[in-house]
């Protein structure tokens, strides 16, 4: 891996993309790896109603491609993303990146629901968006605030993304990358949902959480290290 041609240094949210670059290379070589990330740095139109229209910036496409260029070239990627413009954007950003030379194995596989789609109205989340932060109207949602027919509990979600996101992970041979560029509502939501950790940073521009399963537990890379995560015991229910 290389800093050549990109300064990861210059803001932070591009050194803690460089850190999960970083992280995604420490895993072992034998493990598929699951890496669920936010998308490249946009434009801000500063309004919630029109953020799905705030495309990249040129900034994003550069750092996007360079992320892509400094993925490990001996794994084989596969990209989903977001049905949003912004999040197509840095998957394909991420593709062209890391297969400057035509000789990788890298494929964008489309647009998942679980990527963005929490079934819930855009008139329901609007109006909550625009009365609580986003962190704490995850806390509300996560504390039964809301009524299902408004929006489905969030494990319920957390169970419906994993058995998309995790069950795809099987599809592919054993080294593996999936990954999953989404937004950083969905970042928070898998990270307690999957995991149960609260927010700890606001997730930027490129960054996220790579993880792999070993036998008795999820190997993840969180921020900028490992830690080691128990198994859901609705995945070990299914799996078993």
């Amino acid at each position: 891996m290389t800093k050549e041609e990109i300064d990861w240094g210059r803001e932070g949210w591009t050194k803690r993309a460089y850190k999960l670059l970083e992280g995604i290379h420490q895993f072992p070589k034998d493990k598929k790896i699951i890496l669920i990330m936010r998308h490249s740095h946009r434009y801000d139109s500063e309004d919630i109603r029109n953020h799905m229209n705030d495309y990249l910036t040129p900034i994003g496409h550069k750092y996007a491609n360079g992320f892509g260029k400094n993925l490990p070239k001996d794994r084989t990627i596969r990209i989903y993303h977001s049905v949003i413009e912004r999040c197509r954007e840095t998957a394909t950003n991420i593709v062209e990146g890391f297969n400057y030379n035509d000789t990788a194995k890298v494929e964008i596989k489309g647009s998942l629901d679980v990527l963005y789609d929490l079934e819930i109205s855009e008139d329901n989340f609007y109006r909550e968006a625009t009365k609580y932060s986003l962190d704490r109207l995850l806390y509300r949602w996560a504390a039964g605030l809301y009524p299902p027919e408004m929006i489905p509990p969030i494990h319920e979600y957390a169970i419906k993304a994993a058995n998309t996101i995790w069950t795809k992970l099987k599809e592919g041979n054993k080294k593996s990358i999936d990954i999953h560029v989404t937004h950083d509502l969905i970042l928070l939501c898998l990270r307690l949902g999957w995991f149960g950790l609260p927010k700890d940073k606001w997730p930027s521009f490129l960054s996220g959480f790579a993880f792999t399963f070993n036998e008795d537990e999820i190997l993840l890379y969180d921020y900028d290290h490992f830690k080691s995560i128990e198994i859901p015991y609705w995945w070990r229910r299914k799996e078993n």
